[in-house]
């Protein structure tokens, strides 16, 4: 179990590093597209975060 929880892991990193990458990248782009931008960003990066901290909290099936 805790092998795929660190798989998972490390597939939301990598979602987020890449949204970090991204919101950086964008930042040299016109005002109306780097809002958008940041917005698809902001909430991959929070689903990511998310995603993390809901592994690791999950019990294992079966157990109390």
């Amino acid at each position: 179990m805790q092998a795929i929880r660190a798989a998972f892991t490390v597939f939301f990193l990598a979602i987020l590093a890449f949204a970090l990458l991204g919101w950086h990248w964008t930042a040299s782009l016109p005002p109306d597209k780097m809002a958008g931008a940041h917005c698809v960003l902001g909430l991959a990066a929070a689903a990511a975060l998310t995603a993390v901290v809901l592994v690791w909290k999950a019990k294992a099936a079966g157990t109390h």
